[in-house]
């Protein structure tokens, strides 16, 4: 047990506990932040400050900054904030364990808090990232099965993985004996790479997005009363042409002048 703050502190518990959250991130960013956070903010709560440096506070925060940044992009994982993370939760850790023995081990272990490593230097960069709203990608991954019922299972599982990864549909494109094929659909901050090497067995591809609110309108106008009795009336039929005219401009129309020059 380390001393912290006038209290006792489980201190290789909490080391532990942020290699834990690390190894999580990896393979579950979300939660691994999430993580990393509570066992970072429980390291500040009990340190007394008053034996270290005013570097350690002002990382420490940095560390916990960057965190929070990172959550508010979506938890994307990266290769380079991971390995940040680690070199840094090193960092502190070991000058905390250096107030306990002596001022002048103290004095050789702050070079490690030094804002000109790349840990820190990395994790200071996206504490101050301007970006506050996550950056979404569209994919879409193709599952081939042989064996449908178990494959009923397993389509379960994977929407239960990708959704904790972003927003995932799945679509069945036939089933033919014992042989199932189909189409997950995935809205997420993760990479493409990050995503084959999560799940491996599906065939990953980029996609459109289809956010835009116009084309929703017109597809919505367009094929939902394919699905309702009756035959369109005639105000739906106006405002489906009008929705139709407005995208076609918005699409491919040009202003006669802007085809001659300013001077003709």
């Amino acid at each position: 047990m380390t001393k912290l703050n006038n209290g006792l502190m489980d201190f290789p518990s909490l080391i532990c506990d942020v290699e834990t959250a690390l190894g999580v991130y990896a393979h579950s960013p979300a939660s691994g932040l999430l993580s990393l956070k509570l066992a970072f903010t429980a390291l500040q709560g009990h340190v007394d400050l008053e034996p270290y440096s005013d570097s350690f506070a002002s990382q420490l925060s940095t560390y916990l900054s960057a965190v929070d940044a990172l959550v508010l992009l979506g938890a994307p994982y990266s290769a380079q904030y991971h390995t940040a993370f680690l070199s840094a939760a090193d960092a502190l850790f070991q000058v905390v364990l250096a107030v306990q023995f002596s001022p002048d081990h103290l004095k050789q272990l702050l070079v490690r808090l030094s804002s000109e490593r790349t840990c820190w230097t990395v994790l200071s960069l996206l504490a101050d990232e301007n970006q506050k709203s996550p950056a979404y990608k569209y994919y879409e991954a193709t599952l081939v099965s042989t064996d449908a019922k178990a494959e009923s299972v397993t389509v379960d599982a994977y929407l239960s993985s990708l959704g904790g990864v972003g927003d995932v549909s799945f679509s069945l494109d036939k089933i033919e004996g014992s042989s199932l094929s189909g189409r997950f659909s995935l809205k997420s901050v993760q990479s493409i790479d990050w995503l084959r090497n999560r799940f491996p067995m599906l065939q990953w591809a980029s996609a459109v997005s289809h956010d835009s609110a116009l084309l929703r309108d017109v597809c919505e106008a367009s094929f939902l009363p394919l699905f309702q009795q009756g035959v369109m009336n005639r105000e739906s039929r106006y405002a489906l042409l009008e929705k139709i005219e407005e995208q076609i401009k918005g699409l491919f129309y040009r202003k006669f002048g802007a085809l001659f020059k300013s001077d003709f």
